[in-house]
């Protein structure tokens, strides 16, 4: 200790002090450490096997200690110098080194029995009855939500039929909301009042537990809505909250997963034809929704396309594609097109680069100023620095088929 530096804490005589094998006489007081260890446990009760001290006992017995140390360290013992913070270390450390001391080995057993007892009450057994429902491991985790009565709710709020783009591009809003929030979701699928997550193969997100994947995506899907509703709905007012029931359903390969994408697309085809040719029954022709319902009962996907083209002139085709294929949100990296230097954004100062090649989507890249100061100079240089962000974009295309899968084969690689 007498070569110790000024200034420094021996880590000898700290884990001395914790062991509670630290002795007034040995020569490690310093001037300022006289008085002040004892002063915080005058107030203490120390427990022992025959009872419990009076604190006048504890009171003296700090006195006479204090005293007998005060004049042993002031005898030829070198000074060592601590700042503030080690000096509130040692002192906490003689304290507990103290305390333990005083306490007898039986009584301190019984601390950590006591200890252990109150974390866990007699009441936890009711966690038995808790149902396992972890997902089965390597297998992709789909979470669906559909609008709970959702056929009332868009009368009520004057939905266009048979589709209303404003609520479709809520619901693809609240959907970008869920991927961007919760974790591992790869991709997303969504048409009319319903929409898909996938989440990773190897995602051990809330360990895999379904109603966290189901409780998390519906509730953050329906806050969404709520929220983000005056954005596309100017002049309706929300007459009530919406709600979302969800499932949990897991499928173990690539080939199932791409089959259950492709039913749900194959089912917004089925439903938007007939939906349109529904509506335009009632509103061009003025039949009645039952009337309508008879004359399109027991027709085919054929006989409904000929009584839209030969009827109203309308080819099926030609409707928006986001009404025929629903919405496919994916991860891509965006780029942000503003004025910018175009030798930073492509070799040849000419072409004007508004997507990344390959894409019918638009991608921002982030290219911002920012000062470095080279080791050695006193004054910063501004340098443009790039940073590419994913967001996920919604796209409007075909799934069931191979194109989609060969372009995007990132989503359905093991390590996504």
């Amino acid at each position: 200790m007498r070569g110790l530096a000024k200034g420094k804490l021996s880590e000898t005589f700290v884990s001395a002090v914790s062991a509670g094998k630290w002795k007034s006489g040995q020569r490690y007081r310093t001037e300022e450490m006289k008085t002040s260890p004892l002063r915080l446990i005058r107030k203490q009760v120390v427990e022992t096997e025959v009872g419990v001290k009076e604190k006048s006992t504890v009171r003296r017995s700090s006195r006479k200690a204090r005293g007998a140390r005060s004049g042993k360290a002031t005898s030829g013992a070198g000074r060592f110098l601590f700042s503030g913070p080690e000096m509130w270390v040692i002192n906490t450390a003689i304290v507990v080194s103290r305390v333990s001391s005083a306490v007898a080995p039986s009584c301190r057993s019984s601390a950590v029995i006591s200890r252990n007892v109150m974390a866990k009450s007699k009441f936890e057994y009711v966690r038995d009855f808790e149902a396992d429902d972890t997902c089965l491991a390597h297998c992709w985790v789909v979470v669906r939500l559909d609008g709970r009565n959702f056929h009332r709710f868009a009368e009520k709020h004057n939905f266009t039929k048979p589709n209303d783009s404003r609520a479709l591009d809520l619901m693809t809003r609240c959907a970008q909301t869920v991927m961007t929030e919760l974790e591992d979701i790869v991709m997303a699928y969504g048409q009319s009042d319903e929409y898909s997550f996938v989440f990773k193969r190897k995602s051990n997100w809330f360990r895999r537990r379904a109603s966290k994947f189901m409780t998390n995506a519906a509730s953050q899907f329906a806050s969404s809505y709520v929220f983000y509703w005056k954005d596309y709905f100017k002049d309706q007012d929300l007459l009530y909250p919406p709600a979302f029931d969800g499932r949990v359903v897991v499928y173990p390969s690539n080939q199932t997963i791409k089959d259950y994408l492709s039913w749900r697309q194959a089912d917004c085809h089925v439903n938007n034809l007939y939906n349109t040719v529904f509506w335009m029954l009632i509103q061009r022709s003025k039949l009645t929704p039952a009337q309508a319902q008879e004359r399109l009962r027991g027709t085919l996907a054929a006989d409904k396309n000929e009584i839209l083209f030969s009827e109203y002139n309308i080819n099926y085709n030609n409707e928006p594609p986001m009404f025929r294929k629903g919405t496919v949100l994916i991860w891509k990296k965006m780029r942000k097109i503003k004025p910018l230097r175009s030798e930073i954004i492509c070799p040849k100062a000419s072409e004007k680069l508004d997507f990344l090649p390959k894409c019918s989507y638009k991608s921002i890249k982030e290219i911002k100023s920012k000062e470095i100061k080279p080791p050695g100079e006193t004054e910063g240089k501004q340098v443009e620095v790039t940073r590419i962000r994913t967001k996920p974009v919604a796209l409007h295309c075909d799934i069931i088929g191979d194109t989609f899968w060969k372009e995007h084969p990132e989503i359905l690689e093991d390590d996504s």
